[in-house]
Formats: C-alpha cells, structure tokens, sequence
C-alpha cells in the first residue's frame, strides 16, 4: 500500500486547498468563526466540510458554460480533496479561540 499522505494531511489535494485557505487572514479568521457558530450542531465538522466545499466551489465556478478540460481537472482534483480533515482544523482552532 502506498503513503499518500502529504505534510501531516490525508493527500497533496487537502494540504493544497487548506494551504490556500489558511494564506488569507481574513479566510482563516471567518472559517473559524463559522466553525465557532457550527459548535453547537450536532455534527459541526460535517457542516463545515460541506460548507468549505461549496465556498471553494463558488471560486471555481466557470466564467463560461464550458470549461474545458482545465475545469474538469480541477474538478477531479478537488474530488480527491478531506474536506472533513479541513473542516476539523478549523473546529479545532475555534475551540481553542473558545478556551482563550
């Protein structure tokens, strides 16, 4: 079996898009305010996973009806990308914030 584990994450995808999530203040600090308020549902990291993932949806979204194959590669990437793993990195940091 092959490690595809990249820098402490599951695969270069999830580092890569948390990567760029995590280089913007502004991004940082709003994810984890949105993770502090999904504290209280009942499955925060699934909530957030699935609001990361349309977040970076919409900053893909195409400018014309077809893409083309540099829109469908980054559509397979992003297939590959833990946005659970991504969403609990965020949670984590706003219970910390909490604890503060």
């Amino acid at each position: 079996m092959t490690d595809t584990t990249y820098n402490g994450w599951t695969n270069h995808a999830t580092w890569l898009v948390n990567l760029h999530l995590d280089n913007t203040y502004c991004m940082t600090d709003s994810l984890t305010e949105e993770a502090a308020d999904m504290l209280g549902n009942q499955y925060p990291e699934a909530d957030l996973a699935d609001y990361i993932k349309e977040l970076v949806a919409e900053w893909l979204e195409p400018d014309c009806p077809n893409a083309g194959l540099a829109q469908d590669l980054i559509n397979g990437y992003l297939d590959d990308v833990n946005w659970r793993e991504i969403a609990t990195h965020y949670i984590d940091a706003a219970k910390e914030g909490l604890e503060q």
